[in-house]
């Protein structure tokens, strides 16, 4: 996975490519579909033009900005940005995934933000070439060490 924090006017943005070799239209499904984005997200499900954040006291209704069938999908991040652009690599024999997040510099919790979408993609990953979807804590210490000493380096 190549990883890239960079600083902007009015906040950051996060970007993650990788490779996937699972069948394309699985993985447009664990992003647009409920029963897909319950896999990895639990928090979230479908609606038709929006997706519900669901956890606690939180029902929040998240506004689709995108979606253009297995090929871009973005969305509303409580005022952050999230967007996944699905390419086909023909040299590789597989598609590649480049995400986003453009993050606010008032967002509160930013880095434990930004830590939660690079472990999701590093989990989104695994599963797409694997099968396998690691527990969503097992890669977490590693994402927030890597936000973490990003942004201090930005400082």
């Amino acid at each position: 996975m190549n990883k890239k924090l960079l600083p902007t006017e009015t906040g950051y943005t996060l970007t993650l490519t990788y490779d996937i070799k699972g069948h394309i239209d699985d993985f447009w499904s664990l992003l647009a579909t409920t029963s897909g984005l319950q896999k990895w997200f639990p928090e979230l499900t479908r609606q038709e033009n929006s997706l519900r954040f669901l956890a606690g006291q939180s029902d929040v209704s998240l506004a689709i900005l995108k979606e253009e069938k297995a090929s871009a999908f973005a969305f509303d991040w409580f005022g952050a940005t999230i967007t996944f652009i699905i390419s086909k690599n023909d040299t590789m024999n597989c598609h590649q995934i480049s995400f986003t997040e453009e993050i606010p510099s008032t967002f509160e919790h930013a880095s434990r933000d930004l830590a939660g979408w690079y472990n999701q993609n590093h989990r989104l990953m695994i599963y797409a070439n694997t099968g396998h979807l690691p527990n969503t804590m097992a890669l977490y210490q590693d994402s927030q060490d890597w936000i973490n000493n990003q942004l201090r380096k930005k400082r």
